[in-house]
């Protein structure tokens, strides 16, 4: 054989063991290329029952990739905190003066909830504000936004907090220093 005619198998073995690596199906369809007796290559190509595998391979990974995307999201959804899902879950109460429960929140009366799971208010918002700031800002942690306002960090600069009267808990971007309670 040729060293030309090796690298035109080569690189037909590769091609072919990555459309296999890709798509399974590329198992059910024959080799459509064969060799006449004088070792040159003849196409006997059938290109509907080609573009039929395309297809097919293109519908399995589009498949698997919505299977991998599914999964990352569960694993990102998984790694949560408790305290972030909590707050999550408060997404859109009304803000109330003085409120811890999903009737109505103020800023420290959720931050509290999403903290321990109970309604009512475990912290203020002046007691976070006296807190060093971490370094290492972590999902759960708290902002403290001033000495009456506070929210819970839920990653990529983004935070859930209560805002003020006629206005419901909703995610918005930090201001303030986080904290580690």
């Amino acid at each position: 054989m040729h060293s030309h005619n090796r690298k035109s198998v080569l690189g037909i073995a590769l091609s072919t063991l990555f459309v296999l690596a890709l798509c399974p199906a590329a198992f059910a369809v024959p080799l459509q290329q064969s060799f006449s007796p004088d070792g040159s290559e003849a196409a006997q190509g059938d290109e509907p029952a080609q573009l039929e595998l395309i297809a097919t391979c293109r519908v399995q990974i589009d498949e698997t990739a919505a299977q991998i995307e599914e999964e990352r999201i569960a694993a990102i959804e998984a790694a949560k905190p408790e305290s972030v899902r909590r707050a999550e879950s408060m997404l859109g109460v009304p803000y109330r003066s003085g409120g811890s429960s999903p009737s109505g929140f103020d800023c420290s009366g959720l931050v509290s909830y999403a903290l321990t799971g109970r309604y009512g208010h475990a912290y203020t918002s002046y007691s976070f504000w006296g807190m060093p700031a971490v370094g290492d800002p972590r999902p759960g942690d708290v902002v403290a936004c001033s000495p009456g306002h506070c929210g819970l960090y839920i990653g990529n600069g983004q935070m859930i907090h209560a805002p003020q009267s006629g206005e419901r808990v909703r995610v918005e971007a930090i201001r303030g220093k986080i904290v580690r309670p």
